[in-house]
């Protein structure tokens, strides 16, 4: 296969930086300088006779080294600083035959997430932190053929009477493009690594995503099959802590999780694992979240794990869960608990069902147990800054407590953002049904800090 060169990438906190107008002056001009090379040695391989979808992959490099020699001397545009011959023809060089600049990333292991934004720019996500690198290809239809090539891979289809593509590939990762004409400024492309295991707890407490007094708490709502809702923005982690709580799950139990796009890998011998599929061009063949909730309830789970409830599915779920669905765990995007239960209530409002608010709080009060709130904050840290209990009703409002905290106290000199984990001293109601049931759960993680 072609060389590939690791990329450059300039360390980030929080969202990728915008370069310099000079560093784009250059990007651009590297980029034109590829883009020349790249038409010259594609009308060599049609003078050549070489055809890329008839030949063998080793001939194929073979012939475009070749050709990219005699066309090299051929490019007027001046190379920027930095940019040499030899790294100008690499990258035509995966273009033709691999995934341009998309190829090293794929190989490296640690990167979790790629987002092109047109043929300039490419960023990454590394442990949750987004950088921008000084990867770039060609053009706009490299970058399409590129994206063409990784759905062939996988056995789609492309055509440009389908310019947005959500698609699973062989190797589990997922491909999200949109394509010209629906992005006038070139293909924007969101490409995210398979999980191959759920974080553990103790993985998140050793990184300070939570506290271990929390790895107790949750460890014991698991035994004691609470419904645990986990909450947060958009890139907060909800998957990542919604897959290590729900590693907690017995291996005894049967599993299932439901999801928009397949992300959870949890260790139990018996996981069934559902996504939803998006409907055909003509509309039909799709199946959406709630149905394959409706399908995995009428299976009798043991335990239900839901990503990103968002619709339809809701109240079936707030149904089942409080008439005996036991220990199911949902994630909601929400900015804080008492905004997810809002938002519970306006999904289950707007499913056309004609229910009296209050009945629908009602309902959300019986069904959830537990709310996790997990934060981003802008320095890329994740942190849970509040778990919950909901503990009822008065008169119309869902009443809720606090059992553990987050208290942010400043910055480290780095940037980083500092601060403690804390206990309210409030004790779950639920503990007390535990020590009745002959249980002996730690009281001790709930002693109030100072």
């Amino acid at each position: 296969s072609a060389p590939t060169a690791k990329p450059q990438e300039a360390p980030a906190k929080g969202p990728a930086p915008a370069r310099s107008r000079d560093q784009d002056a250059n990007l651009e001009r590297a980029s034109t300088a590829a883009r020349e090379l790249h038409d010259a040695l594609t009308l060599w391989m049609t003078e050549q006779g070489v055809d890329p979808t008839l030949m063998p992959e080793d001939e194929l490099l073979e012939r475009v080294r070749q050709g990219l020699e005699e066309c090299l001397p051929k490019v007027t545009v001046e190379l920027p600083k930095g940019v040499t011959q030899e790294a100008l023809s690499e990258l035509v060089e995966r273009e033709v035959v691999g995934l341009g600049a998309l190829e090293a990333l794929v190989a490296d292991e640690s990167v979790e997430e790629v987002f092109v934004n047109g043929p300039r720019y490419v960023a990454v996500t590394r442990s949750g932190q987004q950088s921008l690198t000084d990867l770039y290809f060609s053009g706009e239809e490299s970058l399409t053929d590129i994206v063409n090539r990784l759905l062939s891979r996988a056995g789609i289809m492309p055509s440009p009477e389908i310019p947005v593509v959500d698609a699973r590939l062989k190797d589990g990762s997922k491909l999200l493009a949109v394509m010209s004409p629906v992005s006038p400024k070139g293909p924007v492309v969101t490409w995210r690594r398979a999980r191959t295991q759920a974080q553990s707890v103790d993985e998140l407490a050793a990184n300070g995503t939570i506290s271990q007094p929390m790895v107790e708490f949750l460890e014991t709502c698991m035994q004691a099959r609470r419904n645990v809702l986990i909450v947060g923005p958009a890139d907060a982690g909800k998957t990542t802590l919604l897959g290590a709580v729900a590693s907690l799950i017995d291996d005894s139990e049967r599993v299932f999780t439901v999801e928009e796009a397949a992300e959870l890998v949890l260790p139990q011998p018996q996981v069934v694992s559902l996504e939803t599929r998006p409907p055909r061009p003509d509309g039909a063949g799709g199946v959406d979240l709630a149905a394959l909730v409706r399908s995995a309830l009428r299976m009798h789970p043991g335990r239900l794990v839901v990503g990103e409830v968002r619709g339809g599915e809701a109240l079936p779920l707030l149904q089942a869960m409080s008439a005996g669905q036991d220990g199911t765990l949902l994630s909601v995007h929400a900015h804080s608990p008492r905004d997810c239960l809002a938002r519970l209530e306006m999904m289950v409002l707007m499913g056309g069902q004609d229910l009296p608010v209050k009945a629908v709080r009602e309902l959300i009060a019986n069904a959830v147990d537990v709310i996790i709130m997990v934060t981003r904050f802008s320095d890329g840290s994740r942190r849970v800054t509040q778990v919950c209990e909901v503990s009822g009703m008065e008169v119309d409002i869902i009443t809720m407590q606090d059992i553990f905290t987050y208290r942010r106290e400043g910055a480290e000199d780095n940037g980083a953002g500092k601060g403690r984990f804390l206990a309210t001293g409030f004790v779950p109601r639920f503990y007390e049904d535990l020590q009745q049931r002959g249980m002996s759960p730690n009281m001790g993680i709930f002693r109030e800090d100072g």
